[in-house]
């Protein structure tokens, strides 16, 4: 038994080398410290591999056959929306032995993209410090980086994250139920709110201020319209299928590129800009709602 956990563990350390000079020029540009791919099958298990094998080491002697509840809430997102980003940040929940190793290690500012494959998910995640505290900016402003990055990094590993090798190294990680659940999960209601976001044809997205033109990425549009019209972090992050920390990023975010203190004086400037846009939005939900 001692033999194959070793054998297993010689194997993930390999994969670390391999992966980690491909991801250097990232940390070099963008201070990430660790680069890393989970994969989620039907059955619950997972497969998890960084560049930091220091961590992974401890990842799968501590965490490898316990139900992390952070990572069952982002696959059950990515399975009703198809892809979604997240952003971690701030303090870990103290009641949570995951999250609290992750701080202590200092891999803790990050941002994960998740994407439906197959029956499967995948996740590819970008790790700072905690002392990194402009990664969210960072992140937001390059993200079609990171997104072809993950791209590249499937295509450029394909033989060695394969289904059939990495299958043999998963453990239990998140309830196999929730592979099952998928749209069932959402309310016709919830659902209605989504496909109306998703339907609305917006075309600018950006806030105009004083003559300076603050570019938002779309999610930070979607975020920005159902602040300004009364949502909170925890219902935007419903309807949208991302955490509500993931959604007060995007907000303080908006705020310090637009140099704005409150969010009441960011939302002034939002409808300033958006009023037509808007009308739009209350226009198609309700119609929506009726249906």
């Amino acid at each position: 038994m001692l033999t194959r956990a070793r054998h297993n563990l010689e194997f993930i350390k390999s994969i670390c080398e391999k992966i980690k000079p491909l991801t250097e020029p990232l940390g070099q540009i963008y201070k990430i410290n660790t680069f890393g791919y989970r994969k989620f099958f039907p059955d619950g298990t997972g497969f998890n591999i960084s560049t930091n094998f220091a961590w992974t080491k401890i990842n799968r002697e501590k965490f490898s056959h316990m139900i992390i509840p952070n990572y069952e809430e982002e696959v059950r997102s990515t399975l009703m929306r198809g892809e979604t980003h997240f952003f971690r940040f701030g303090k870990p929940d103290r009641n949570n032995p995951f999250l609290n190793a992750i701080y202590n290690f200092d891999i803790w500012n990050t941002l994960s993209i998740y994407r439906k494959t197959g029956e499967c998910v995948e996740a590819f995640y970008f790790t700072s410090t905690r002392e990194n505290t402009n990664f969210i900016k960072e992140y937001n402003r390059n993200m079609i980086l990171f997104e072809r990055f993950s791209f590249y990094f499937k295509d450029k590993f394909s033989d060695i994250i394969s289904p059939e090798i990495i299958k043999k190294e998963s453990s239990p990680i998140v309830s196999p139920h929730i592979f099952k659940l998928n749209e069932s999960m959402t309310s016709p209601n919830d659902r209605s709110i989504q496909n109306f976001i998703s339907d609305t044809p917006i075309h600018k997205f950006f806030l105009n201020i004083d003559g300076k033109e603050i570019r938002l990425s779309l999610q930070a549009f979607k975020c920005l319209a159902l602040l300004s019209r009364g949502k909170t972090a925890k219902e935007i992050g419903r309807f949208l299928s991302i955490s509500p920390r993931t959604v007060e990023g995007y907000i303080e975010n908006i705020k310090h590129e637009s140099k704005v203190g409150s969010r009441s004086h960011l939302i002034d400037l939002f409808l300033l800009n958006y009023t037509n846009d808007l009308d739009l939005l209350k226009n198609l939900e309700n119609k929506t709602k009726k249906m």
